[in-house]
């Protein structure tokens, strides 16, 4: 526990891309790539609509982004793709950034599409490449499966999306609920 560690958090960003940039330039954890150029068709997802590449600014700082990438604003795709190259790049400098799951990524990995929007579906070229990319095998189910948190413990303060009940800590505390929502 370092009590001069700086931790920002961030919540339900619903795919609103623009003020999530903004938030966290202003936050001081990042920085939208100095010029504009196009992300590399190798990069998961690629091409984006708003995503242009991301600089880490926070130095040693945990960014806790606490679920709801998606739905409801039409970016999450975008989303999906800067926050995976802030967590590499936090982690090459003593920094890092966690992502914890919402109700609306399980909602999505579970097929449930109820607030998606029309440009959300329309970024990711179609209802089919969505449905793929939000799949166990697909670059964002992938990330939300290997990467993504149910709970976190940062300087001591326990970050979740929705809040949790004590008895979901009883059987081994914060780190078996990731193992047990991944089964």
């Amino acid at each position: 526990f370092d009590p001069f560690k700086r931790v920002v958090a961030v919540a339900d960003l619903h795919g609103d891309f623009d003020h999530t940039l903004e938030l966290l330039e202003a936050a001081g954890v990042a920085k939208a790539a100095e010029e504009e150029h196009e992300v590399p068709a190798s990069v998961p997802g690629a091409p984006f609509e708003r995503y242009r590449g991301v600089r880490w600014t926070g130095g040693n700082a945990t960014l806790v982004q606490t679920g709801d990438l998606v739905d409801r604003g039409p970016w999450a795709k975008d989303l999906y793709a800067l926050f995976a190259e802030l967590r590499l790049q936090a982690r090459q400098v003593g920094g890092e950034v966690i992502n914890l799951i919402g109700n609306h990524e399980s909602m999505n990995m579970q097929g449930d599409l109820r607030y998606v929007s029309d440009e959300d579906v329309s970024a990711f070229g179609g209802d089919e490449e969505r449905q793929k990319a939000f799949r166990p095998d697909g670059w964002i189910g992938r990330q939300i499966l290997e990467d993504y948190k149910v709970a976190a413990v940062v300087s001591q303060t326990l970050f979740v999306h929705a809040g949790i009940l004590q008895e979901h800590l009883a059987d081994g505390g914060v780190e078996s609920l990731d193992a047990e929502l991944k089964q």
